[in-house]
């Protein structure tokens, strides 16, 4: 695997926390927003047309979030795969973009990333860093932004029992982590 090879293992640790929401965006954000499309067009109530894959493709984003951060927090026996496997794969997700930009931080997470190969332990000390640090917070926190807004644009729903179930689902996604 590329991601695998130290130089470009470093170069992808220069992204913003908008290069990997954009990134989630056109992957699960992409899918999610297609199915809201179908469902707008499908749908037979009176709606703004661009409401449910705008819905969508936050909801695909928010399920990016919380999958960031259950690398690091669920054991493998409830996620069904390894802590830290995005981590172990070379993959940069949300807490350790935080972690990047922080110039606190930067050099321990690079340390720590540099040395993952070869260090058993590296996931562990990776996670110990990003709770420490905050970072694990900041990636909830931008979940939560995410969810506030969610259920901001389902309640503006003019199918009002429908709009209080679509709530219900997004703030049942949020407890999942948030």
């Amino acid at each position: 695997m590329l991601s695998k090879t130290p130089a470009l293992r470093l170069q992808l640790v220069d992204r913003s926390h908008k290069h990997v929401l954009g990134v989630a965006s056109r992957k699960t954000g992409a899918l999610f927003e297609w199915c809201g499309n179908v469902l707008s067009e499908l749908s037979p109530h009176e709606h703004e047309k661009a409401d449910p894959p705008r819905l969508g493709c936050a909801a695909g984003i928010l399920l990016q979030i919380v999958d960031d951060i259950h690398d690091f927090t669920l054991s493998e026996n409830v996620s069904g795969k390894g802590q830290a496997r995005d981590f172990a794969e070379g993959r940069l997700t949300l807490p350790g973009v935080f972690a990047v930009q922080d110039p606190a931080t930067r050099e321990p997470f690079l340390k720590i990333w540099r040395s993952s190969a070869k260090n058993p332990a590296a996931a562990a000390e990776l996670a110990k860093l990003l709770n420490a640090s905050g970072h694990m917070e900041g990636a909830r926190e931008k979940g939560r932004e995410l969810v506030r807004s969610m259920r901001a644009w389902a309640k503006a729903l003019p199918q009002r029992e429908e709009a209080a179930e679509l709530d219900h689902f997004i703030e049942i996604m949020a407890k999942r982590e948030f």
